[in-house]
């Protein structure tokens, strides 16, 4: 059973309350080496302190729910989850160092690479507290670095060079603007507008109905291929520089479609990309030593937090039933995992 890939390195858990209980110092253990309680609260306040992120776990719907009942307090099923990632990076450490692998200033530099892309954008990323950031591209370097031994392969900056000129078709961008109206009669009088010299922009500004390019002249911007329903996409993609098209229905409406330039993403742009396209070259590899890893490793959890199924579809932490434990001192109930696309790189590159 393929397990290793189902996980992902979301980081999303934070606990906060008041009471003076005194808890065993370790959340679980794993082949003997311990995850302290305190590392995982420390991640789970970087995660409270990131209220961006937050709304994105939040608007996920996942399953067990992510905000507990109290004030600044997670769910046991989110902490359950988050624990899960730390037990899962615990083994990945434990690889690392037993194959004697070493992490470089060019392998963190472009870890941080691929941890800034799986947020989507930077300004989440650099919500989380300083340390958190720093811990979450050791992680990911660690991941990078088994992989590439795993699968006998090199991720360097040359790899990347070659594959970005290899398939610069992959990277291909059109950009493009349009004007949308409801009926065939009104794209083709604009067109008739266009064509008597009035400039596209100002048409799409003054007529078109898409509410999210035509304050903006109608421009969409420059996309890859496959941004755009199926009638759109076969005009832009075949369309001539700087001539308008005929009118074209889709599902919303007439469009008139006009492309002002073919480009590439620049390289600075795609590296994360290219990385992870090359490190799937690896992931049969790296799935069956997480499978194999889980089956030899001795996982204890703290009762607190459930206890670790690994036979499950998802190997991972089982919430505690009952009554939710004493808080944490200084905090509150427990958290879970992003979902795929929310959070953290995934635990294997998704190819």
């Amino acid at each position: 059973m393929k397990r290793g890939g189902a996980l992902f390195l979301a980081a999303l858990f934070v606990v906060v309350g008041t009471a003076c209980s005194t808890l065993t110092p370790w959340a679980a253990k794993v082949n003997g080496e311990l995850i302290a309680t305190s590392d995982l609260d420390r991640e789970l306040e970087a995660i409270l302190s990131n209220k961006r992120y937050l709304e994105q776990v939040e608007s996920a719907n996942l399953t067990g729910g992510v905000k507990g009942s109290g004030r600044g307090t997670f769910t046991t099923a989110f902490v359950g989850r988050i624990l899960t990632r730390q037990i899962f990076f615990e083994l990945i450490e434990q690889e690392v160092e037993r194959r004697k692998l070493k992490i470089t200033g060019a392998d963190e530099q472009a870890a941080a690479l691929d941890v800034v892309a799986s947020f989507g954008e930077d300004a989440v990323y650099k919500a989380f507290p300083e340390e958190y950031r720093r811990d979450l591209v050791l992680r990911q370097a660690q991941v990078s670095v088994l992989q590439e031994d795993i699968a006998e392969i090199e991720v360097d900056e040359a790899a990347v060079e070659k594959f970005y000129k290899d398939n610069a078709a992959l990277f291909a961008q059109t950009c493009v603007s349009h004007i949308l109206v409801a009926t065939p009669e009104e794209a083709i009088a604009a067109k008739a507008r266009i064509a008597g010299g009035e400039d596209f922009a100002a048409v799409a500004a003054e007529i078109s109905t898409d509410p999210g390019s035509g304050a903006n002249g109608g421009e969409l911007g420059c996309v890859p291929s496959g941004s755009f329903v199926p009638e759109f996409e076969t005009v832009m993609e075949t369309l001539p520089i700087g001539q308008v098209s005929e009118p074209t229905q889709t599902q919303f409406g007439f469009h008139l479609i006009l492309v002002s330039e073919r480009t590439t993403q620049p390289i600075d742009e795609v590296r994360a990309d290219v990385r992870q396209r090359l490190l799937s070259e690896g992931q049969a590899g790296f799935d069956a030593f997480v499978d194999e890893a889980l089956g030899k490793a001795t996982i204890e959890v703290n009762p607190r937090y459930g206890r670790f199924d690994p036979e499950a579809a998802q190997p991972g932490i089982v919430p505690p039933t009952g009554p939710t434990p004493d808080p944490v001192p200084d905090r509150g109930e427990v958290p879970v995992e992003a979902p795929e696309g929310v959070g953290p790189p995934p635990l294997q590159p998704q190819g």
